[in-house]
């Protein structure tokens, strides 16, 4: 049995969210609006080697020769992940690295785990040789693999990643996307990579759309800045949006983002990752959306974001009313006016429910809330069919709801008002 030796390891932390308008709408270059919630992810990773590395090694040493020896075939990498599906494991080699980078996630065992370290593997090894070219010949920093394994000698690592997620996984609150950023702000400290958030961010997404087959990426977005924010995917290009099975007009593209944000200060809260553009929501730390009761109505059953992405049919029309609905929500905030901000948030669930993401049994939840309260409001919250209703209601409300339809109805026999998950600023962490 090989005896590891442990080098370095790293955790952090990316918050859960959910989107309350804009979806689907927002794949097709509308504005969402998507806040983070404070139940999340913690991913911690650690890095071991077969044999002992000498102190006078640092690790940014260790971790470049890692990667060199990696994609030159001298070594492999073990992994062993921990997380709410059980223990897995697998074996990154070079032959690995070359092929599956290039391949589709939905034949991976693994998922989202194993997409995010490849890819950032290949990011790494890209800055590394990087870095090596502008390095004056003369002047060789590198380690080699014989310095660290002794000579003679071949080196084995093996990475151990463990992943607690704070709620099911199945309630649709962008489980994935937070380990997504928790996984590799973990990895980018224990590899000493230096990424800028737009690195992360453009990993995170290459990820999740080899995994999903798409999306816009908005709650890798949220969890990654850990704010509300709203959110616009921007087309690379012109042709970009010609190729694409349902195009949306120029609108879209002619959209100045200074128009989505509060602050006055624009310039030191908005930022842009890779076309993407999100503006904070929040004033001076004062959340508008925190003084909201929201609370989520779990179905007990969900339909993956991949599967639902392959059946909704959404227009031009629909994009244009999506959009004009996270507008008016937005000015509504601004104003203060919760009445209208209600009034929006059930236009928003009457477009989903006309693109056909609810189906029966969440009609049939809704139905029941409608006949207590008539103004609470309530709508389909990610991708639909299955995951959660959110609504903005007093707890004791909804679970008189889920007392009423749970035994009559058997297809309702999941289903559950969650406890505890609030929306989470970054005021939250600040403050604590």
């Amino acid at each position: 049995m090989t005896c590891y030796h442990q080098l370095g390891s790293a955790a952090n932390w990316a918050p859960g969210s959910s989107m309350l308008f804009g979806e689907y709408a927002v794949t097709q270059g509308a504005r969402a609006l998507v806040v983070p919630l404070n139940k999340g992810v913690t991913a911690e990773v650690k890095l071991y080697s077969d044999h002992r590395v000498h102190k006078s090694l640092k690790m940014q040493q260790v971790t470049k020769e890692l990667i060199e020896a990696l994609f030159c075939g001298q070594t492999s990498l073990e992994i062993q992940l921990n997380g709410p599906l059980g223990r897995r494991q697998w074996s990154i080699t070079h032959t690995a690295l070359q092929r599956e980078h290039r391949g589709h996630a939905a034949t991976w065992e693994y998922g989202y785990a194993k997409c995010a370290l490849i890819h950032f593997l290949h990011h790494l090894k890209t800055k590394v040789d990087a870095k090596l070219s502008t390095q004056d010949s003369g002047q060789d920093e590198s380690t080699t693999h014989s310095q660290v394994a002794g000579d003679g000698l071949s080196t084995l690592y093996r990475l151990e990643i463990d992943s607690v997620t704070e709620f099911d996984l199945q309630w649709g609150l962008g489980s994935s996307s937070a380990f997504l950023v928790a996984f590799l702000r973990s990895l980018n400290v224990l590899f000493y990579a230096n990424l800028l958030e737009e690195e992360i961010f453009n990993i995170a997404k290459s990820s999740c759309h080899q995994v999903q087959g798409g999306g816009s990426c908005c709650d890798i977005a949220t969890s990654l800045i850990g704010d509300v924010i709203v959110y616009q995917q921007a087309f690379v290009s012109q042709q970009d949006v010609k190729d694409r099975k349902n195009s949306v007009p120029s609108f879209f593209q002619q959209i100045s983002y200074e128009e989505m944000c509060f602050r006055t200060q624009k310039s030191k809260n908005q930022c842009v990752f890779n076309g993407s553009y999100y503006a904070l929501l929040n004033s001076q730390h004062s959340n508008p959306l925190k003084a909201l009761q929201f609370t989520w109505l779990y179905m007990g059953y969900k339909t993956t974001t991949a599967k639902m992405l392959q059946r909704i049919v959404i227009d031009s029309e629909d994009c244009l009313l999506s959009d004009r609905i996270v507008l008016d929500a937005l000015e509504a905030l601004r104003r203060g006016d919760i009445d209208a901000f209600f009034a929006c948030y059930r236009d928003a669930h009457a477009l989903l429910e006309g693109l056909g993401c609810c189906d029966a049994p969440m009609k049939l939840v809704f139905e029941k809330i409608q006949d207590i309260s008539t103004t609470a409001p309530i709508k389909v919250s990610g991708s639909g069919r299955g995951d959660c209703l959110i609504g903005i209601e007093s707890q004791p409300l909804l679970e008189q709801v889920v007392r009423s339809l749970k035994e009559p109805n058997t297809q309702l026999a999941g289903l559950q008002c969650l406890e505890n998950i609030t929306v989470y600023s970054a005021a939250d962490k600040e403050s604590n």
